[in-house]
């Protein structure tokens, strides 16, 4: 079936039967492609019916779906047009791994973090009603999304505006990385359950009757009353409280999200409502491949290269990942000092806290896909006389600045970050981590930290448990370098790793200082002599070290895997008062791709830093 399928077009030429079979190879080939890219797998496989019921009902491109999250969205690049080009996704000038207006037309809007799509999709409405246009507007949000804040301001907003010709479809597996937290959650699998009586006439029946009641009655405030509360007690005697009806939506659901003909015919009855929909779908997140469907703590979320037949990894890291020196850290720390927390939104696994969670389980506290939550509540932890550390994603916390200012920069809360993935990383722009230290270097009151391995983020954890003040510590995904002594660190002072001569000054924030290293032994070769220094503090910065280095030499370079512009090298630029060469992420966003590759189209590959440092010499020399 696959093989006739080029546009959404194609796909009302099938039967329900070739349909179903449509799904089935869909699924085998994004079990190929991701064993040998790696990929949001699971995601993926649990939404395959959906996407193909959705551009099966509606007139796509016209029609507008909007992805929550992006990566469930492989069957829908797959579906429209770009087939050939699957085999490319997540690598170099492939496809990207995510929803990309830029790669095609059926891609709505941008998406790669959660909880965006009900608001961007209540913007579209908002246009089309003012520019006079006629089309539907699908929203799909879900694997975790609906626990983040802003799903529910746009919820609110939706059902107070009301647009016609408007669905939200939740995707409901129960799981965000891992399994998903909160009420809601509960909420929903409750759904499941309690409205099956939804498809019972009776249940329609008291429904019409009631509305019809209240339209009749409408002139008389006192039975309207009356009626309501009737209402209220109604459906909540017949259908569990549905929350969603009551905020002005109508509610279908729930209903198999893996039954095509079944999710057809929902779409097709959201088409025909004169209020904004509810679709409620129930998946299986990993469905079709059973190492993922079996997967209850997201180790198939995400995945790398694997063995299709056996599930293993085609390649294992040979030295712990930075995550897991982090884990291994904060758990031994937890068993010393019992008022250590360990916060986490939705990503307990990826961020290395799963181990922290089995020994400590009343310690470790998963918000949900809620950054800002996180952060906040962190702070009210800290207030009383407890140690909070959050850890995050680089490219997540970026979207808790209010809250950093705010909650934690203002009142000195002792909270400490861990950012994971800072950097560069293979999903692009809406991944990457590189304005962590832009956002945090202008707040007062902060600490800013990164190792160059192993050793070192075991003394910061340490060291950052110790302050007053807020601190935090960034890190890139992979292997941790691994350093044979044990690193002896103090607040703001840096590490002058090599000196080979003063021709130039390198200073470096972060890992990426092997880079330098490597450099400064190939431009000793060409007989340019440089010092190396391991700054392992972006605030505050060494100033006596920094200082009496810059009065011997010409020449300064700063580097980091953060944005140039308000990041490391500025803050060393304002500190020495005087121009320096800045290297790190350019005024632009970067695509995704192999991180090797990225980092050489930058400069900030020691080939690249051997190239600068050589040319900057050489024009003063002369």
């Amino acid at each position: 079936m696959l093989e006739n399928i080029n546009n959404p077009k194609d796909l009302k030429k099938l039967n329900l039967f070739e349909l179903q079979q449509l799904a089935t190879e869909l699924r085998n080939e994004i079990i190929e492609v991701c064993s040998s890219n790696g990929g949001h797998l699971a995601p993926n496989l649990g939404s395959v019916e959906l996407t193909i019921a959705l551009h099966y009902a509606l007139n796509t491109p016209e029609d507008k779906i909007v992805w929550d999250v992006g990566h469930q969205v492989y069957s829908h690049k797959i579906i429209t047009g770009r087939k050939e080009k699957f085999k490319t996704i997540r690598t170099y000038k492939g496809l990207s791994g995510f929803v990309n207006p830029e790669e095609s037309c059926y891609d709505t809007f941008i998406a790669g973090h959660a909880s965006t799509s009900i608001s961007i999709a209540e913007g579209i409405a908002i246009a089309r009603k003012l520019e006079k246009k006629d089309f539907y507007i699908a929203a799909v949000i879900g694997d975790g999304a609906m626990t983040g804040g802003m799903a529910f301001e746009a919820l609110n907003h939706v059902g107070y505006l009301k647009p016609e010709k408007f669905m939200i479809l939740i995707n409901d597996n129960g799981q965000s990385y891992g399994p998903t937290v909160g009420s809601l959650a509960a909420y929903t699998s409750r759904l499941e359950v309690a409205n099956r009586i939804y498809d019972s006439p009776i249940y329609h029946e008291v429904r019409n009757d009631i509305h019809y009641l209240m339209d009749k009655s409408k002139e008389d405030p006192k039975s309207m009353e009356v009626l309501k509360r009737l209402r209220e007690r109604a459906l909540h005697v017949l259908s569990s409280g549905i929350v969603f009806e009551e905020l002005g939506f109508e509610y279908i659901g729930p209903l198999d999200g893996h039954n095509i003909g079944l999710l057809i015919e929902g779409i097709e009855k959201a088409k025909n409502s004169k209020l904004p929909v509810i679709l409620h779908v129930i998946t299986t997140k990993g469905k079709g491949y059973s190492k993922s469907e079996n997967d209850d703590i997201g180790v198939w979320h995400g995945i790398g290269p694997f063995n299709p037949e056996t599930g293993f990894l085609l390649k294992k890291s040979a030295n712990p990942t930075w995550s897991e020196v982090f884990g291994k850290k904060i758990g031994e720390l937890g068993g010393k000092n019992e008022k250590i927390t360990a916060i986490t939104a939705a990503m307990p696994l990826s961020t290395g806290l799963k181990e922290f969670g089995e020994k400590y389980p009343d310690r470790l506290i998963d918000v949900g896909m809620a950054e800002q939550h996180a952060v906040t509540l962190a702070a009210g932890i800290a207030s009383q006389g407890l140690k909070p550390v959050v850890a995050l994603y680089s490219t997540f916390f970026q979207r808790a600045f209010d809250q950093l200012m705010h909650d934690i920069s203002l009142p000195q809360s002792q909270v400490v970050f861990c950012l994971d993935r800072a950097g560069l990383v293979e999903d692009g722009p809406t991944h990457h981590g590189v304005f962590d230290i832009t956002i945090t270097l202008p707040l007062p009151n902060m600490i800013l930290m990164s190792p160059k391995c192993d050793s070192e983020l075991n003394a910061m954890l340490e060291l950052a448990l110790q302050q007053k003040q807020p601190v935090v510590i960034r890190y890139p995904r992979g292997e941790a370098p691994v350093c044979t002594t044990n690193q002896k660190i103090e607040i703001g002072k840096a590490e002058v790793i090599k000196q080979y001569g003063f021709d130039a000054l390198i200073i470096c924030y972060g890992p990426i200082v092997y880079n330098a290293l490597q450099a400064a032994e190939e431009l000793k070769k060409q007989g340019v002599k440089t010092t190396i220094i391991n700054a392992r503090f972006a605030k505050p910065l060494d100033e006596k070290l920094f200082k009496e280095l810059a009065e011997k030499t010409q020449n300064i370079i700063t580097i980091e895997d953060g944005v140039i512009e308000g990041g490391f090298g500025n803050a060393v630029a304002e500190l020495l008062q005087r121009k320096i060469t800045k290297l790190g992420i350019p005024d632009k966003f970067i695509e995704h791709g192999n991180p090797k590759i990225l980092y050489e189209n930058l400069g900030l590959d020691s080939k690249g830093i051997t190239k600068t440092v050589k040319e900057l010499v050489t024009n003063h020399t002369f």
